[in-house]
């Protein structure tokens, strides 16, 4: 059964503002019908990746463009509090956080593959961008701090990677995108932070020469 989103704040934008989300969908489908991904970043926090993103997504899913909008927010989410997004069974609202954190099990990150096949009939590309920064020094991280961490920036890259290869191992196509940090090289901050980004660059690493004689 599908699950409803209400979004309980939904501004009315100046025409020109309006406009200009407008024409930037517009620049976005002269790339032609491959386009699957759209990342908005920016180097400074407040500059407008959030209202951006959510007025992007607007303007392509009222234009009939099929479109998938994911909060990659690993800590309370803006964007939920800002537009006052919740369930319309009133539930709990579930993001990312949830199949990546903590000890969740195979079972959810498996659905998260199985919903992007039953929506789109495949699965093109996978994204490892979720991660739990911190600062902790290796005497002041406990055990069960070293496995939260793990859970979210090792544990459940590793296993997405794994299942997404079944789908892109036969099919001899696909792409994964493993994001790492300076820390990986460069450890200078928490220890269970820096050695996880340390093991996602040796991780990319094994699974590149895995594939070296595939399309993947």
């Amino acid at each position: 059964m599908n699950t409803k989103a209400i979004i309980g704040v939904d501004p009315k934008l100046p025409y020109a503002i309006e406009e200009a989300i407008n024409r930037l969908r517009i620049n976005v489908s002269f790339f032609g019908t491959d386009i699957r991904k759209i990342m908005i970043v920016s180097s400074e926090p407040n500059e407008g990746k959030s209202f951006v993103a959510m007025s992007l997504w607007k303007q392509m899913a009222l234009a009939g463009e099929k479109t998938i909008f994911v909060d990659c927010d690993m800590r309370k989410s803006v964007l939920v509090e800002q537009y006052q997004i919740e369930r319309e069974d009133g539930k709990d609202l579930w993001g990312l956080s949830h199949y990546l954190s903590d000890n969740k099990k195979l079972e959810d990150v498996q659905r998260v593959i199985q919903t992007a096949l039953d929506v789109y009939g495949d699965l093109d590309i996978v994204i490892n961008n979720a991660a739990i920064g911190e600062q902790k020094m290796i005497d002041e991280t406990d055990d069960e701090w070293l496995e939260h961490v793990y859970q979210t920036n090792v544990f459940g890259p590793f296993r997405f990677i794994r299942e997404a290869l079944k789908i892109f191992m036969p099919k001899n196509e696909g792409c994964i995108i493993n994001i790492s940090s300076v820390n990986g090289d460069r450890p200078f901050c928490g220890a269970a932070y820096t050695s996880s980004k340390g093991a996602i660059n040796t991780l990319t690493k094994n699974v590149a020469m895995r594939l070296l004689d595939t399309n993947i």
